[in-house]
């Protein structure tokens, strides 16, 4: 709303670009009621390898998924800002319930999301500081490694219920 759209577009191009990537990964889906068993599973998969990566990066750097959330929410908030912007000549209660409708458009999966995300970083964030202590060469490495498998594990659940809600077009 503040800036020009050539300075939206040139700050925003990447999440942008994800937006239609996301866009264009759905054409064709109708939003139903039912699962859409091909919706579910591109979702699921999707999701799956940003909680892989989320793991990856909280291997190698403690903190290296706060990179990836960050970016996950650079591109909601480029989907709602766009919203926003596409109602600023409406009156100001447009504005509101649409970016609202926008809100409740992504919450219903999106916390399962947030959930599995945050998740699979505490499962990384867990494995790199027993490698940093050099746990690995203890006995508990065993029981760490497999109470962070179970936290992936219910990582991939999580993933799974917010892919099932998305997939079937569920609202609030």
């Amino acid at each position: 709303m503040v800036l020009s759209p050539e300075q939206t577009q040139t700050i925003f191009s990447s999440q942008m670009n994800e937006l239609e990537a996301i866009r264009a990964s759905f054409q064709g889906f109708a939003v139903q009621e039912q699962i859409n068993e091909l919706a579910f599973e591109t979702i699921f998969l999707h999701n799956l390898q940003v909680g892989v990566i989320i793991v990856a990066f909280s291997l190698l750097y403690g903190a290296g998924a706060i990179f990836v959330l960050v970016w996950n929410a650079s591109v909601i908030g480029a989907f709602l800002g766009g919203i926003a912007k596409a109602d600023v000549l409406h009156t100001g209660d447009a504005v509101i319930t649409n970016v609202g409708l926008g809100v409740l458009g992504i919450l219903p999966h999106g916390i399962f999301e947030l959930l599995a995300y945050s998740t699979a970083a505490l499962a990384g964030g867990i494995i790199s500081q027993a490698v940093i202590r050099k746990a690995y060469g203890k006995p508990e490495f065993g029981q760490i490694l497999y109470d962070t498998l179970k936290l992936f594990a219910w990582a991939v659940v999580f993933l799974a219920i917010g892919a099932l809600i998305e997939s079937t077009g569920a609202k609030a």
